[in-house]
């Protein structure tokens, strides 16, 4: 269930990678986001009749939280939901438990929670040492005998000993206008002379009070009858669309830099070690450029991104002794490892500050809950690097970095975006041979050509199918493509995904033709859907979007050529068709030369930003609907008598 902490109902939306060809060539296509049961105002599953979050600040930063939820079943689909409630917090700086809990039955009697309906799990580290990962402690409770009509409660405690940044406080708290709430307050109680400034969204604010020597801060939400979650409400994520409120000492973005700062600019000293793994790394290379390439390469593959924060560790990165022994760390660790080694090999960097999630605007509030990725900037070469991403080139960030605001830890200005992704160096182009045979069999081949993103998820792809296997990985993906055969791939040696990757196919195919004397078949990938055409000009779906979405360009082609028998002539051929729409370009040029047919497709989007707005995904929404409308067209054929 929500819990002491409810979110919004509706599904995240993931940021879409342009040209995903894993998709295309592993037949993992993709779907339309789907809203969950639970999110549609007619069937309200629970209802918030209390919620309430308390901050009891003190001068230095420590504080108290203690939140209350009051919640009624009012269906039966959600009483798996509502039955058991889970909090976490770091055992090394603060203290946590319920302090009470019970279920409340409509007939009137109330259960409190046994003892045994408790559980904790702590993460620690093994004969009393410190934990690598984690030192996270999980205390969860099952409300007992649960059904419609009842209510459960419970009192979270949580007393945290040691901010992340010494003296600061800073909290965001998120509710959802998909959930029902009878009443919902958010109250902070601090010092009188303790200087907190907050921001807001669709909260009733309370004129500050004064009582015992401490000021009291209070803002409530009432939403009885929720809103209902679509997919056409998915999109970039904006804090004033929500109710959503911003707690924070600090002044300005700079603070949060400087805090950083501070304890991670010391883990990045040169050391020996350091050195001397720098120079093996760069060894052949001679620029700056190749260095870096190297370098960041390394760390890509070499240091597993992985290991939770602990306590202060959600901003101060490990001992880089300790990532090299282990080869694992988190975004901090990897920022921290690779700003050491460019520096060892003379190249400039900082680290940087940015958000990886929807949220392409910070507010005005600085709050560090908005901030929660570190890449690398390299000023010499005018570029950022995000190591964590295994499948992501030198020279680009993953999508899900680009266009967003970021904070420069050296040389810090306000303003600054990363760039935007716009795919243009994204390029897939496949040309396919079919030779048909009278008795409805074929034969032929693919050659898939692809750069950039795709090139890396084709090589992933691939690499974990042994060579011995990948006879019976063809004959599977025919199969799930309703194609019966059997293929050969021939993938490149080698792998540069800037340079491009190739792989060929030998394919022989049974029945390709179900008719042999009259029939029908469109045109299209042998070995997947059109994903990669997906992936430039977006899914298609019944329902026009309502808010901003993350968008890419790219640039991807298909070439048929199809030879028919001596015995068969083709008697019909789709038109060729040109399409554009809010910078997308689609074109299908079909030919006919004797009993040789070919056809052309391409795609082409271009973007300005990685962030298409309302009217922009509406035509390309409908450019989808004719892109698959024609990729549906089907040459008609029949028998020579």
């Amino acid at each position: 269930m929500a819990g002491s902490r409810p979110t919004s109902q509706h599904p995240p939306v993931s940021p879409r990678r342009p040209l995903s060809l894993a998709a295309a060539l592993l037949m993992v296509l993709a779907a339309p986001v789907h809203a969950d049961d639970r999110d549609a105002a007619s069937d309200i599953g629970l209802r918030y009749d209390d919620y309430s979050i308390r901050y009891d600040l003190n001068a230095d930063g420590s504080f108290v939280r203690t939140a209350v939820f009051t919640v009624t079943v009012l269906k039966e689909s959600a009483i798996e939901e509502a039955k058991q409630d889970s909090n976490s917090f770091s055992t090394s700086i603060a203290e946590g438990e319920y302090v009470e809990a019970w279920t409340q039955k409509a007939k009137g009697n109330r259960i409190p929670v046994p003892k045994d309906n408790y559980q904790s799990n702590v993460a620690g580290g093994h004969k009393k040492g410190s934990p690598f990962y984690s030192d996270y402690t999980t205390v969860s409770v099952v409300f007992p005998d649960v059904e419609v009509g009842d209510q459960v409660h419970a009192v979270w405690r949580e007393t945290v000993k040691e901010p992340i940044f010494p003296g600061q406080f800073t909290e965001r708290d998120d509710l959802s206008r998909y959930t029902a709430y009878t009443h919902a307050d958010l109250t902070v109680t601090m010092p009188v002379s303790y200087k907190l400034r907050s921001q807001a969204w669709h909260l009733k604010e309370a004129a500050p009070r004064e009582e015992n020597g401490r000021r009291i801060w209070q803002w409530t939400y009432e939403n009885p009858v929720p809103e209902k979650w679509s997919p056409e409400s998915a999109g970039i994520e904006r804090l004033e669309d929500d109710p959503v409120l911003l707690l924070s000492t600090l002044d300005d973005y700079r603070q949060i830099v400087d805090s950083y700062a501070t304890r991670a600019r010391p883990k990045a000293t040169v050391t020996p070690r350091i050195q001397t793994l720098a120079d093996s790394i760069t060894k052949k290379s001679t620029t700056p450029a190749e260095k870096a390439r190297a370098l960041y390469e390394w760390t890509q593959k070499n240091i597993t991104y992985g290991g939770n924060c602990i306590g202060v560790g959600a901003v101060v990165p490990r001992d880089l002794d300790v990532v090299l022994d282990n080869r694992i760390g988190d975004c901090k660790d990897h920022a921290t490892l690779l700003q050491a080694l460019l520096t060892a090999e003379g190249i400039p960097s900082s680290q940087a500050l940015v958000n990886a999630g929807q949220l392409y605007d910070l507010p005005e509030l600085p709050v560090v809950a908005n901030i929660n990725h570190v890449i690398n900037y390299l000023p010499t070469l005018g570029l950022f690097l995000d190591s964590t991403s295994s499948d992501t080139p030198f020279g680009r960030l993953p999508f899900g970095d680009a266009d967003k605001p970021v904070l420069l830890v050296d040389g810090y200005k306000p303003g600054l975006r990363t760039p935007a992704d716009r795919g243009m160096a994204d390029s897939q182009h496949t040309v396919t041979h079919l030779r048909l045979n009278s008795d409805g069999s074929a034969s032929g081949e693919m050659d898939v050509k692809a750069s950039g993103l795709p090139a890396v998820t084709i090589q992933r792809g691939l690499r974990d199918i042994p060579p011995t296997r990948r006879a019976e990985a063809m004959k599977r993906w025919l199969k799930s493509n309703g194609l019966q055969g059997t293929g050969e791939l021939q993938p490149d040696a080698g792998f540069d995904p800037q340079g491009g990757y190739h792989v060929h196919i030998s394919l022989a195919l049974k029945d390709f033709l179900q008719n042999t004397e009259a029939g029908a078949f469109p045109l299209r990938p042998l070995l997947g859907g059109n994903a990669t055409f997906a992936a430039v000009v977006g899914p298609v779906q019944d329902d026009e979007p309502k808010k901003a979405r993350s968008c890419s360009g790219g640039n991807v082609s298909e070439e048929y050529v199809v030879e028919f028998p001596a015995d068969m002539k083709v008697v019909y051929l789709p038109r060729s068709r040109t399409l554009t729409r809010d910078g997308v370009h689609y074109s299908a040029s079909y030919a006919q030369q004797g009993n040789t047919v070919t056809l052309t497709r391409t795609i082409n989007g271009t973007v300005k930003s990685n962030i298409c707005s309302p009217a922009q995904l509406a035509e390309r929404v409908e450019l989808a609907r004719e892109v698959r409308r024609e990729q549906r067209s089907q040459l008609l054929y029949q028998q020579v008598q």
